[in-house]
């Protein structure tokens, strides 16, 4: 093996079989390090003919702990390269192989310097996102910055992908040990998400909770991302109760904000944040855009209406989500009347319409008497022409055509089309 060590076939040396077997395996080490040291040096730093790969980053692959630190031991990361992916530190993670992460921490010739920054960086973010806590503490002695970001992250910091991921152990950390340091409004440069933004989304309730009490003065509850959403909205829209009950208690939280498409937090109708929300006088009179304001929208992005066969086909392809929730919210009455329509109908009915139009749709009786009871306009119309009496009545809603007629909802308008 050592001959063919020296022909620089260092890959077939690493992966002979009998290395696998604990009794060879410790012979082997043994015999290496019985070697005389200049020559121990030598093989440390012979690369494969083929894969130009030094003999600690196929031990880094092949997962062979007491080789790692035989080659440590000789100083063999002397010329490791330093692109992330080819340093033994990255490939030793991503492989599952911790032990020889943290030899490679631990070592006293681990050789750590500005060139290995960006593995280092990777590494961090890889270990947040898989909550491996002692790697993390590790690497944060090494002084990696914890603020980092770049192409080996999309975009996004070690406390991002922690909160999006849900390990509270990681978040708790960061934020204590790396208290001076952290920032803990940096967003995600693709998206502008913040991290208490995908907490929020994610429904991760108790680390909304550390973000907003943690480092109370510092977090940015507004935060708006390149959908115009804030933590509030996404909250709102997945129905996380106890975290929107978070977020109302920290002001000036914008309550009114639209998204791109003109949705607010309001015009997803759970009731128990509906309710919220009302009692922080939230505008009960917000409307989502008009399809036409929404076509023009995406007309920037250079979409081709004229080879879609209907706008609301192409939407309900974009927006698949928004029809979703919809339907998951709605009665199941409602529900079997959606399922024999065109999604052309759906959009139709949405576009303009206010959260009144929205509920009266949906058949949330109690809803509908909530936004009653703050004046919402009884009598407007949506972009296809209907009052929320009109939808109530279509979809057979009994108990809010009566709701809405005992409080001034006019039953001689017809239907017509906004223009």
């Amino acid at each position: 093996m050592i001959d063919d060590w020296l022909d620089r076939q260092v890959c077939d040396v690493f992966g002979n079989i009998n290395l696998g077997n604990h009794s060879f395996q410790c012979d082997f080490i043994t015999h290496l390090r019985n070697i005389e040291p200049s020559r121990q040096t030598m093989l440390s730093k012979i690369h494969d003919i083929n894969t130009k790969f030094s003999p600690l980053e196929i031990c880094s692959y092949v997962g062979i702990s007491q080789l790692s630190e035989w080659c440590l031991d000789n100083q063999a990361n002397d010329n490791i390269d330093a692109f992330y992916m080819r340093h033994p530190l990255y490939i030793a993670f991503i492989h599952n192989h911790h032990d020889i992460v943290m030899t490679l921490l631990n070592h006293e010739h681990k050789g750590y310097s500005n060139g290995d920054l960006e593995c280092y960086s990777k590494t961090l973010y890889e270990a947040c996102a898989s909550g491996k806590i002692n790697i993390v503490l590790l690497l944060l002695k090494e002084g990696v910055n914890v603020n980092a970001t770049g192409f080996f992250s999309p975009g996004r910091s070690p406390l991002y992908v922690a909160c999006e991921r849900g390990h509270i152990e990681i978040v708790t950390f960061l934020l204590d040990y790396k208290a001076d340091e952290i920032d803990i409004n940096i967003t995600c440069f693709r998206t502008n998400d913040s991290p208490l933004y995908i907490a929020c989304k994610r429904g991760h309730t108790s680390i909304v909770s550390l973000l907003l009490n943690h480092v109370a003065d510092e977090v940015d509850v507004n935060t708006i991302n390149n959908n115009g959403e804030t933590p509030l909205y996404t909250a709102s829209e997945g129905g996380y109760k106890d975290i929107v009950d978070f977020l109302l208690a920290r002001p000036p939280i914008m309550i009114n904000k639209t998204n791109k498409d003109g949705s607010t937090p309001l015009l997803w109708l759970v009731e128990k944040i509906v309710q919220m929300l009302l009692k922080t006088n939230a505008d009960v009179n917000i409307c989502l855009n008009t399809g036409e304001n929404v076509q023009k929208s995406f007309m920037k992005y250079n979409f081709s209406f004229d080879k879609i066969s209907g706008f609301g086909k192409f939407l309900g392809r974009l927006d698949k989500h928004m029809y979703e929730a919809f339907r998951d919210n709605a009665s199941d009455y409602v529900k079997l009347f959606l399922d024999g329509k065109e999604g052309e109908w759906f959009f139709n009915s949405i576009f303009l319409s206010s959260p009144l139009h929205m509920s009266s749709l949906m058949g949330h009786t109690e809803i509908v008497k909530l936004l009653v009871e703050r004046k919402s306009t009884i009598n407007c119309f949506n972009e296809n022409g209907s009052t929320p009496l009109f939808l109530a009545c279509e979809l057979g809603h009994e108990d809010i055509v009566h709701e809405l007629l005992v409080n001034g909802a006019n039953p001689g308008l017809d239907r017509k089309k906004r223009h």
